[in-house]
């Protein structure tokens, strides 16, 4: 993200819980997107509170799956 950020793209950031219920977690990523769009940024780099994220910090990608508002943006991108 650094690297994009130091070439010039606009990265929006966001950190939550990994633990936290689906409509809590789809309610920030909502938000994340919100301020995304408004800062004309198509990069979302999400990091989560170390010692939220299950089993290990690998599976962080699970809860992403199962968000219906990142999927939803996910495949709105195109080049």
């Amino acid at each position: 993200m650094n690297a994009l950020e130091a070439a010039g793209a606009p990265v929006s950031r966001g950190e939550w819980a990994n633990d936290l219920q689906k409509a809590q977690f789809e309610a920030r990523s909502r938000e994340l997107l919100r301020q995304a769009r408004a800062a004309r940024s198509h990069v979302l780099s999400t990091s989560h509170t170390p010692g939220t994220t299950p089993v290990s910090p690998h599976v962080a990608w699970a809860q992403t799956y199962e968000n219906d508002v990142v999927i939803d943006w996910l495949f709105e991108q195109s080049r």
